[in-house]
């Protein structure tokens, strides 16, 4: 089987529409050949969390959870949290958008970086595949592709 390394920030526990695009590319690689590894947000508070989505994955599929220093893992601890009235949501990502680049997820790159290179130390893969958003997955990518591992992006 090829063995793929998936980089997606949003994925389950978390919910909401952006999660299921990735869940099911990761429930249904299996099937068509394709041993996914995922590299993810470890707790954040959230919008929307779905347990019961991570029950759709096979239990043999790993998911390894890594640090993020954005403000949704830093209030980690409030869970599920309400989503900002229109105007204040608008102004924190005009505030956002001008201060953390490319996005607000930056803080995730280091550790997500940190624990992909050790994984690839011990293990092969095939391909590196980061979806987004965040474009802060892009960038992690980007850092396989100088080193010429094979990446491929999905907005």
């Amino acid at each position: 089987m090829k063995k793929v390394l998936v980089l997606a920030y949003y994925f389950p526990p978390l919910g909401l529409s952006g999660v299921q695009r990735t869940l099911k590319f990761v429930k249904y690689l299996p099937l068509f050949g394709w041993e996914p590894t995922v590299i993810t947000v470890g707790e954040s508070g959230y919008y929307a969390k779905d347990d019961t989505l991570l029950a759709e994955l096979d239990p043999g599929i790993r998911i390894i959870r890594t640090h993020s220093m954005d403000a949704n893992s830093i209030i980690k601890n409030k869970g599920t949290i309400a989503i900002p009235h229109e105007k204040i949501r608008k102004l924190l990502s005009r505030i956002s958008d001008f201060i953390l680049i490319p996005d607000s997820k930056i803080g995730w790159k280091k550790s997500t970086l940190k624990a992909a290179i050790a994984l690839l130390s011990t293990e092969k893969f095939d391909v590196i595949y980061a979806t987004a958003p965040p474009q802060t997955a892009f960038l992690i990518g980007a850092d396989f592709k100088e080193i010429q591992y094979p990446s491929r992006a999905r907005l």
